[in-house]
């Protein structure tokens, strides 16, 4: 910190100047980057002793700024309208059967999503491509979970549909980077672990999107997109048990513990939070 702070009054002095003086800019460059690595080294020592349940409510993915979401939402200027209402209104309409169906379902994923920040929380994302995209994959799984209360970037259907969509595909590239590994991967057992865990992957992105194309019974009527109220309720129970799967199996958290073995002579998407 003394480093940093004296880099800090040189620039200010340098930059207040009637004529800006020169300073030297990795000086400052190299003093802000200490700071930021202890600071992260301090942040991923806490979190290693830290319980599931005390990471529950101090997640990364909640704290992200709104400009860095996963943009999967269609903006428009109103929400899709079913027969006069939104269809977030329909979803809070829903049978209380239906409720505690997608209740149920979302207290299992934000089980397992503690479980993945607990995880993700050890490596470095740095040049780690699949702890990225397990990030990814559930800040669209909790945009999906706040269209169900009437919150967040996806407004209609359509657009739950297109964030289905972007599920799968960042299951499919997850899948590759981690195949890639496997292939280089010097202890057998940890391989066929690895790959066991990706054909779950496979399978769930696969579901995802023919749920994406056939289960929200979508009928597109001179240009308007017009979907039933049977098929909101439908579609969101099918999407949360195949999400809840693909957290479950294709589970980057698991995915991640198995990976620091399998690449040791693997440098693609393999970073560990010790490699800084």
């Amino acid at each position: 910190m003394p480093r940093f702070a004296e880099q800090v009054e040189v620039a200010i002095e340098a930059l207040s100047a009637n004529v800006p003086q020169p300073f030297e800019e990795n000086e400052f460059i190299d003093a802000s980057r200490l700071v930021y690595d202890g600071v992260r080294d301090i942040r991923k020592a806490v979190l290693m002793i830290r319980t599931p349940e005390e990471l529950e409510d101090d997640s990364d993915f909640e704290q992200e700024d709104y400009d860095v979401r996963s943009r999967t939402s269609v903006q428009t200027e109103d929400d899709q309208l079913i027969a006069g209402q939104s269809a977030r209104a329909i979803m809070a309409q829903l049978p209380q059967e239906e409720k505690a169906k997608i209740a149920e379902q979302v207290e299992i994923f934000h089980q397992e999503k503690s479980k993945l920040d607990a995880e993700v929380a050890k490596w470095d994302d740095s040049g780690n491509d699949i702890i990225v995209l397990a990030k990814q994959m559930c800040m669209i799984m909790m945009e999906m979970t706040d269209f169900t209360r009437g919150k967040g970037p996806l407004k209609n259907t359509s657009d739950v549909i297109n964030a289905a969509k972007k599920i799968a595909e960042a299951g499919s590239r997850m899948d590759k980077l981690a195949r890639a590994v496997a292939d280089q991967c010097p202890d057998s057992a940890c391989k066929q672990d690895l790959l066991a865990y990706l054909q779950r992957i496979a399978l769930y992105c696969h579901q995802l999107n023919i749920c994406s194309k056939v289960k929200a019974e979508v009928q597109n009527l001179g240009g308007e997109l017009i979907v039933s109220g049977t098929g909101v309720q439908s579609t969101f129970t099918t999407f949360y048990e195949v999400d809840c799967d693909v957290i479950d199996g294709g589970r980057a958290s698991q995915l991640s513990t198995h990976l620091p073995t399998c690449a040791e002579g693997a440098p693609i998407g393999s970073g560990s939070s010790d490699s800084s």
